[in-house]
């Protein structure tokens, strides 16, 4: 996968999603979040993944995301993008689905950076994406959340 987004960019006009917290990026601990738990909201899209940042290949079908560059450099210590701290975490992400208006909720583990994402915005490979939403929609409203251990940079 290149850094670049190839998300789907429709918009789906739903309820908002409450967000906790003070939704301000750099809390205590790991950029974009802090040891309070907090949950930030942005834009869910998806992306054809392949090659990520972190250096491993990966499928349309893995629970995989990308966050945003601003999350991801900011974490990163040096140069070799392979070694951002991070990698392998896991962040919980939940979407009132726009069919069902029931809210759902996957477990995605950072294996990307996502060059056009805003700064709380995650980037999710299809099969992950179709798990909260059907994959016409392109692009709606997420919440997120760091999953303990929460990155700790």
């Amino acid at each position: 996968m290149n850094n670049d987004s190839n998300a789907t960019a429709s918009r789906n006009d739903q309820p908002s999603i409450n967000q906790q917290g003070d939704g301000q990026q750099g809390g205590k601990k790991g950029p974009g979040g802090s040891s309070d738990g907090d949950t930030y909201t942005g834009d869910m899209t998806f992306y054809a993944p392949g090659l990520g940042a972190c250096g491993h290949i990966n499928h349309e079908n893995d629970d995989i995301c990308a966050v945003s560059h601003v999350i991801y450099d900011q974490a990163l210590k040096g140069a070799n993008p392979n070694a951002d701290p991070l990698c392998g975490h896991t962040l919980k992400a939940t979407h009132l689905n726009s069919q069902s208006k029931t809210y759902k909720s996957i477990v995605l583990t950072v294996v990307d950076r996502c060059e056009a994402c805003a700064a709380h915005d995650i980037d999710l490979s299809p099969g992950a994406f179709e798990k909260l939403e059907d994959l016409s929609v392109g692009r709606t409203k997420v919440t997120w959340e760091w999953l303990p251990p929460e990155p700790d940079v």
